[in-house]
């Protein structure tokens, strides 16, 4: 599995990503690691997601799924599970940019290694 870190300290995470096929799957971990939702994309189908309460990372397996799919015209099967104990907004927020960065830096790793067969 491919992986690479995006953030720093208390907010850095993981992106690490299998092909499947012609499709993708990508998890997303930070702090205590572990699956709190996941979301299935595909260019031509609206995002599905499913969470486990009290996680809150539904959100942005949605977001990142969705990017993904349609930027790079392919399934897509994204899970996420980010804990940081006590966090705060300025941290949750770091974690939102560092999902979007890290979503567009995994689309042009892909585009430029061709490692999709879509690209």
């Amino acid at each position: 599995m491919n992986a690479f870190h995006i953030g720093t300290g208390r907010t850095q995470l993981t992106f690490s990503w299998q092909i499947h096929g012609a499709d993708l799957r990508v998890h997303i971990g930070g702090g205590a690691d572990h699956i709190g939702a996941a979301a299935l994309a595909a260019p031509t189908i609206s995002v599905q997601t499913a969470g486990l309460p009290p996680h809150r990372e539904e959100e942005i397996v949605r977001e990142v799924a969705e990017r993904l799919a349609q930027q790079l015209r392919v399934t897509v099967c994204v899970t996420a599970g980010i804990h940081v104990d006590q966090i705060t907004r300025e941290e949750i927020q770091a974690i939102r940019a560092a999902c979007a960065a890290g979503a567009d830096r995994l689309v042009q790793i892909l585009q430029e290694t061709k490692e999709c067969p879509s690209v």
